[in-house]
């Protein structure tokens, strides 16, 4: 009688263990599933890493869409809306990840979307390497200092291409200013495909060049596989200013978050970077402010991030472009190995960049990198850029944190 008791034990932990790999599993499936990865076919580069990610992640061949896109990192509004957000709907009806109608409005507005979404199936758009950072503003520049002028400094409608494509499945919304997340500061992503504003989370593998881009998506699969380790940085400003204390304040919250992950932190409170002789050995994260380009120990050619790190430096222009490596943040945080970043395109002011208290709570707990991130944003259709890829989770589900939900 014991030692059936015992059998039936073993026999009934590991029916719990299975059962508990599969609802790991579950989730990491059904977001590949519901990824949908743009490249552009005027760069050859794009369509190459664009298969190497979905190869990596097990997203279904068939979601990848080739568009023809400008090559540089800016494109005009008329490009955005039939260039990429039209033949994107076309190609998300073809494959039925959404179901959509023709509005029957007799007046819209030229960048208004002439189609309703009524059922969905995708929940990541990712952007490739050489598709348009930014959408320029449609207004000469003379019209955008005379808003701001009018103590409006919001009343603009250039925006961050992933900020844009969050609301791709919205019918109609004004593009003058931000438009608010209602996923901020939630715990369980809308999981249910029918919705009237269904946001998604776009997000972007881009970089100085494919070759940073190709080692950002193996770094990423690398570190879920064998584990984040290292050192948090986080470097405070400890600023009186009453109109930036939100920074620090954010700051100060995310590394007392962190260090219930037992993950160790180091923090440095003064007004001034870390220095450039800064050690910063085994750096696996980074969070600080407050300068427009890369600077301290970031800049030494004998710096290197662990594989897997995020890494970001807040600035109005800290994405400015991916592209230079020695100016703004992004472009040269990614360049010493960082394999997560994000950052601003344009001024979204401190309030609309990512809320850093709330991201590392998430990005700790297991949520992916993309989840996190938009979880943090009080905005889209807004400046923040996401760069890395969304579907990473360097942190095990659940750790030091609420129950996931899938």
């Amino acid at each position: 009688m014991h030692d059936a008791c015992i059998k039936l034990f073993l026999v009934a932990a590991v029916l719990i263990l299975h059962a508990e790999l599969r609802a790991d599993a579950a989730p990491r499936e059904l977001d590949a599933r519901q990824t949908v990865v743009i490249a552009n076919r005027n760069v050859p580069e794009s369509v190459e890493l664009a298969r190497h990610y979905m190869q990596a992640r097990g997203i279904p061949a068939d979601h990848l869409c080739e568009l023809d896109l400008p090559a540089g990192e800016t494109m005009a509004r008329w490009f955005y809306v039939h260039a990429l957000r039209d033949p994107l709907q076309a190609f998300l009806r073809e494959r039925r990840l959404i179901e959509q109608v023709r509005r029957d409005d007799e007046a819209m507005a030229d960048h208004e979307n002439p189609w309703r979404t009524i059922e969905h199936h995708v929940k990541y758009i990712v952007s490739m390497y050489g598709v348009p950072l930014r959408i320029a503003e449609t207004r000469p520049f003379w019209q955008v200092k005379l808003a701001n002028l009018g103590n409006d400094p919001f009343h603009r409608d250039g925006a961050a291409v992933d900020s844009e494509l969050a609301c791709l499945l919205w019918d109609r919304y004004e593009i003058a200013g931000f438009q608010p997340n209602g996923m901020y500061n939630t715990f369980h992503w809308s999981r249910p495909p029918r919705s009237p504003r269904p946001l998604l989370i776009a997000a972007r593998l881009d970089g100085p060049d494919p070759a940073t881009v190709r080692r950002m998506i193996d770094d990423a699969v690398a570190a879920e596989s064998n584990g984040l380790r290292g050192i948090a940085y986080i470097d405070i400003r400890s600023t009186r200013d009453p109109e930036y204390l939100m920074g620090d304040y954010w700051l100060r919250e995310a590394a007392e978050r962190i260090r219930r992950t037992g993950m160790e932190v180091r923090t440095d409170q003064r007004d001034a970077l870390f220095p450039a002789d800064e050690p910063m050995p085994d750096a696996a994260l980074y969070l600080g402010w407050y300068a427009e380009h890369v600077a301290g120990p970031f800049t030494r050619a004998d710096f290197r991030f662990q594989p897997g790190t995020i890494a970001y430096h807040l600035h109005s222009t800290s994405a400015y472009t991916l592209r230079d490596t020695r100016r703004h943040w992004a472009a040269p945080l990614l360049a010493a190995g960082a394999t997560a970043v994000m950052g601003s395109v344009d001024e979204p002011f401190l309030a609309f960049t990512p809320d850093l208290q709330i991201f590392t709570d998430r990005i700790c707990a297991g949520y992916t990198f993309g989840e996190s991130a938009y979880f943090s944003l009080r905005a889209v259709s807004w400046q923040i850029t996401v760069v890395g890829d969304p579907l990473y989770q360097p942190f095990p589900r659940g750790a030091a944190g609420p129950e996931i939900q899938p």
